[in-house]
């Protein structure tokens, strides 16, 4: 019995058979992997399906590695089946990542450039790109301001790098110019780069100042055939809700304002009186709203939530001949009022042609349409804030007449409709040759095509008063809807591009060189038509031919062009994977300047040094990577308008006196001085950078410092008003901008199947205003000037609040209305440049950056046996939220509701010395808001914040589990919580992303999904 044992044992030590699949992440089968026994020559790879057998002894290691992915290691045990998934390798230096006109690895780049790849865009479930991008990047902010739907947002690379004209970075989509990051749906994205220094973004020379993200789509792969459908469903939320008094509250309030107004005399209920009052406390204005309404505008007009699906379907197949990927996508929105209906169809198929062993074919094809459904206006800020004591409606379900005809409910579901279209159409077609595996040669013409239709149909909206149910007496009309009117726009965008590059790369002993040349023509233009028919006889009509003939105007009409011409070159020569040198030119023309200065050159060098690959860091056994990195490049920027050289003539109507009368003609005149010599903005970035890779790059440090410095700003320059012209554009200052970045990064697993990322970034910069002429430039609440930051804040410094009458008396003022419990300020100049006893703009100061200041982000990913957890957090560390008017001021234009905020914590005569002391706000009063809410550091809040961005949760199903279906290779399911968590100190119902408190809602939003693979 015992030698049976022992002879069944050794037999099972034999070799035997075991087979098995491998997959990604989301369960997609992976073909070619290598898969070897540790300490033997013998191995197999993984067929198109993912499977493999391989003959092994029980305790056999088995090394499983694949490009892209980390390599990892199975044990052998007694099962005849196993299940690998590979975890995608990120900070794998053989990566490739995506640069200008090109690719490189990873290890090879010279300068500042990040990669976002498609897992870390998609996991977020967001509708635009630019969400996803927020805390995904050092030195990348992301500003949202509202989650309309189809909204945009506003994004910076490494700050600001000019004082009046565009700070956004230029946007390519497979190496194309396009018009925004959002032409793209998320789910066609294989990946991100952004280019963030002058030698990376140098290549793309005159519009390349603010930086360069660039886009690449989708592509098929050889010997894969994948059909990925994803469908998810969300519901969004406000980030933040603000709460309002209700009708009894806001009587009171407004009878304390007028009250403190007419020097607190002896009656008490000025406004609204104590019968009226008493109706409310009693309970018996329930009886007659008509009378005695008490109306929830935000409950009448917007919904607790809104609802969105979004679906994706993606067919990829490659043969040797012919790879072509098929991306079709589906999104529709609506909004928290009534009437809204948002859609988005997106179609993008992307063909890879092999016609002969050297020449090869592009051929890409992609459509957008978005159909927008709205009333004629947002009334979200109204609703909020509309007076509760006004009603909406009557009692019979009749149209109110709300505050003099201001009844924002009547506006939305009887003052019209707005409907509009937008088409995109583009692609790219090219072909390359290379007659020797070195070389390649390309040729590409890429044309997109954007029209836009709306109409906006305006309708009148009239009311009754309560006791005319029969609406027999005279009607009046609702605010802005005295007339029917109708507005109908049009607009096209054209553009071409068309490139001419040649690309030589090659490799010997060890010495590897990169040349690449090209030009480049782009070439736009833009034309807008809009009209207006007025006095329409019928709501029911919406078409310009039913306007009174006299009634019909044009409106806007307008027609723009604009071309670039470029030649470029770039070289680059890496010795030993040690020492690497690159440099590259760009010569660009650029329509907008005269012949004489059209054309700018914009150079840029770097090196860097991989010190780890040298023989002496052997014994550094932790340090798996070390590199220094320099560079220093020239930019270029245009974008401040057209034609700026020309005398232009513009057409409009004009009034001319004809004796008694006036008579309109049509005039023509000169509006701008020209500016013959007018050129390029130039922008020089220099940059200092260091990798770290320890302990097998498990985990990765990066830290760099830059300094962009701006010359010859296009800014404008001032006149005397007797000159007859609008001012002219000139090039005239400077500004520099230094920041620095630091990202870290910890890739690991622990065992077979618990996988686990960390990863986190943090970045700062600031922008000095050089030698401006002199110039003092305003825009809002902030000031650019000689020394000063971007568009620092400028106001009033101020010292509390009055208290006592006393303190009043022997202070300085802005006027004579200024009472206790009004905000105090300090007299810190005059005209001599001396405090001089009066509160006025000799006194204002700087007061802080405008901008956020220490953006950080970062993620965690962990997998184990199929379970997902992702986690993605976003903040700020230093912000002067400026809590505006809109926010927190109480009866805005006489009748808008006081928020709960500010009545929980004024300023009042009716409450203790002791109670004022602690308060937030001042007293409510109409005669001293031009002093109490003017610009001050008062309003500056602390807009620091931390959002946890993305919570997700997911489990994909093994797909051994689902052979038996014969249809899905794997299936995840997943939810996850957008902007669900916000850690702030700004007061409740504020959002410190938002600065506008009448605007569309920021939301927060669940998703729902399943993504199959078929």
């Amino acid at each position: 019995m015992l030698m049976c044992f022992v002879l069944s044992s050794m037999l099972w030590s034999q070799d035997k058979k075991i087979s098995g699949t491998v997959t990604d992440q989301e369960g997609v089968p992976l073909p070619g992997v290598n898969i070897t026994i540790e300490g033997t020559n013998q191995g197999t790879q993984t067929d198109f399906d993912g499977e493999f057998s391989i003959n092994v002894t029980e305790g056999d290691m088995l090394k499983l590695s694949y490009l892209g992915f980390k390599t990892q290691t199975q044990t052998v045990t007694q099962q005849n089946y196993i299940n690998v998934m590979l975890m995608e390798d990120s900070s794998q230096l053989d990566e490739v990542v995506v640069v200008g006109y090109g690719t490189t690895g990873k290890k090879d780049i010279t300068g500042s450039i990040v990669t976002i790849d498609s897992k870390a865009i998609t996991e977020r479930s967001v509708t635009n790109i630019s969400n996803a991008l927020q805390g995904a990047a050092a030195g990348v902010s992301v500003t949202r301001s509202s989650s309309e739907p189809g909204a945009g947002n506003t994004i910076r690379i490494r700050g600001n790098t000019t004082l009046q004209g565009d700070n956004s970075p230029l946007i390519l989509v497979d190496d194309i110019p396009v018009g925004s990051l959002n032409d793209v749906p998320p789910d066609q994205v294989e990946s991100i780069s952004i280019l963030k220094d002058g030698a990376a973004s140098a290549i793309y020379g005159s519009r390349a100042a603010a930086g360069v993200i660039i886009i690449t789509t989708k592509r098929a792969k050889t010997g894969v055939t994948r059909v990925t459908y994803n469908a998810e469903y969300f519901i969004n939320k406000p980030t933040k809700e603000r709460e309002y008094v209700d009708a009894l509250g806001y009587m009171q309030l407004d009878n304390e304002k007028v009250w403190n107004d007419a020097g607190n005399n002896e009656n008490l209920y000025p406004q609204w009186s104590e019968e009226t009052i008493n109706e409310y406390t009693s309970g018996t204005a329930e009886l007659n709203r008509d009378l005695y309404p008490d109306t929830d505008w935000a409950g009448l007009i917007l919904k607790k939530q809104t609802t969105g699906t979004r679906h994706n379907i993606n067919v990829s197949s490659g043969s040797e001949k012919l790879k072509t990927n098929l991306s079709l996508g589906y999104e529709n929105q609506d909004a928290f009022y009534a009437n809204r209906d948002w859609t988005r169809f997106t179609t993008r198929i992307n063909n890879d042609i092999k016609v002969t062993d050297k020449i090869g074919v592009i051929a890409d094809i992609n459509f957008r349409l978005v159909e927008d459904r709205r009333p004629i206006l947002d009334p979200t800020g109204d609703a909020l804030q509309a007076a509760p004591i006004y009603a909406a409606l009557w009692e019979d379900g009749r149209i109110a007449e709300g505050k003099s005809g201001n009844n924002v409910y009547a506006r939305l579901n009887e003052g019209g409709s707005y409907s509009g279209d937008s088409y995109q159409f583009g692609g790219k077609l090219g072909i390359f040759f290379k007659p020797i595996e070195a070389l390649k040669i390309s040729l590409n013409l890429a044309p997109r095509f954007d029209f836009f239709k709306s109409k906006s149909f305006s309708k009148t909206v009239r009311y009754w008063a309560f006791d005319d149910p029969e609406m027999l007496g005279s009607s009046a009309f609702i605010q802005d809807h005295g007339s029917t009117n109708l507005n109908e726009k049009r607009t096209n965008n054209n553009s071409i591009t068309t490139q001419a590059i040649v690309n030589y790369n090659k490799k010997f002993n060890k010495h590897s060189v990169e040349l690449l040349g090209g030009y480049e023509e782009y070439s736009n233009e833009s034309e807008g038509l809009e009209v207006l028919g007025r006095e329409f006889l019928s709501n029911d009509f919406p078409y310009l031919s039913q306007a009174p003939t006299d009634k019909v105007f044009d409106d806007g009409s307008y027609i723009s062009e604009t071309a670039y011409a470029s030649v470029f070159g770039r070289f680059n020569y890496n010795f030993d994977n040690k020492y690497y040198l690159g440099a590259t030119v760009r010569r660009d023309g650029s329509s907008r300047f005269s012949s004489d200065y059209r054309w700018g050159n914009f150079p840029s060098i770097s090196a860097a040094w991989t010190i780890s690959n040298e023989n002496f860091m052997e014994s550094f056994e932790p340090i798996s990577f070390l590199k220094l990195k320099a560079s220093n490049g020239s930019l270029g920027n245009d974008r401040l308008g057209n034609y700026l050289y020309l005398s232009v003539l513009q057409i409009s109507d004009v009034l001319i006196a004809n004796g008694a009368n006036a008579e309109l003609v049509r005039g023509l005149a000169q509006r701008y001085l020209t500016t013959p010599d007018i050129s390029w903005e130039t922008t020089n970035s220099t940059n200092f950078g260091v990798e770290l890779g320890l302990f097998d790059d498990r985990l990765s440090l990066e830290g760099e410092y830059f300094i962009k410095k701006t010359e010859d700003m296009l800014l404008s320059l001032s006149v005397p008003d007797l000159v007859g012209f609008d001012d002219p554009t000139v090039n005239v200052g400077s500004m520099e901008t230094k920041g620095w970045e630091v990202q870290a990064s910890w890739n690991d697993r622990i065992g077979d199947d618990f996988n686990f990322s960390i990863s986190a970034n943090v970045s700062d910069s600031e922008s000095i205003i050089g030698d401006i002429n002199d110039k003092r430039l305003f825009s809002g609440n902030t000031l650019s000037e000689e020394g000063s930051q971007f568009r620092e804040l400028y106001g009033l410094q101020s010292d509390g609040l009055f208290q006592t009458q006393d303190e009043v008396d022997n202070s300085p003022l802005t006027s004579d209305a200024v009472k206790p419990g009004d905000v105090k300020y300090k007299d810190l100049s005059g005209p001599d440049g001396t405090p001089d006893g009066v509160i006025n703009d000799f006194d204002k100061t700087f007061l802080g950056s405008s901008g956020p200041r220490y953006y950080y982000g970062g993620r965690i990913n962990l997998d184990y046996k199929g379970f997902d957890f992702g986690l993605v957090f976003q903040g700020v560390g230093k912000y002067n939220f400026n809590l505006g008017a809109d926010y927190i001021q109480p009866l805005v234009g006489g009748w808008l509701t006081p928020s709960k905020e500010y009545a929980s914590s004024y300023w009042s005569v009716n409450k203790t010395p002791e109670e004022n002391l602690s308060v937030k706000y001042p007293r409510i009063s109409s005669t001293s808001n031009s002093n109490n809410y003017r610009f001050s550091d008062y309003w500056l809040m602390d807009g620091s914040y931390l959002k946890i961005k993305t919570l997700s949760l997911g489990y994909t199903i093994p797909s051994k589990a689902l052979e038996k279906t014969g249809v899905f290779n794997s299936i995840r399911l997943f939810a996850s919580a957008n902007d669900f968590f916000t850690f702030d100190k700004l007061p409740d119902g504020v959002d410190p992303e938002q600065a506008s408190g009448r605007g569309y809602f920021l939301t927060k939003s669940f998703v729902f999904g399943i993504k199959a693979n078929f």
